[in-house]
């Protein structure tokens, strides 16, 4: 999961950092910050609004763009790793 997490922020890019130089690893607390808490979300709803919490209290912002997709594809992510188990 922490390889499909790191693709999904390197394409989303929330902060922009990616685009400022920042390193691979520049969203690395909240890639494991999110993958700590997947097996204890329901719904792709519960994981969007847990995002929305992690960024929020990282960076201080309010409006994700592409926050829907990036949700979605962390969701149906996690949902394709826990079938392979």
């Amino acid at each position: 999961m922490k390889k499909q997490l790191r693709t999904i922020f390197k394409e989303w890019d929330p902060m922009g950092l990616f685009r400022l130089g920042c390193p691979e690893d520049e969203y690395e607390l909240e890639e494991k910050m999110i993958e700590g808490l997947l097996p204890g979300c329901p719904s792709e709803k519960d994981l969007k609004e847990a995002l929305i919490r992690i960024l929020t209290s990282q960076f201080y912002e309010k409006d994700w763009y592409l926050i829907d997709e990036a949700t979605k594809k962390i969701w149906q992510a996690y949902q394709e790793e826990k079938q392979k188990q």
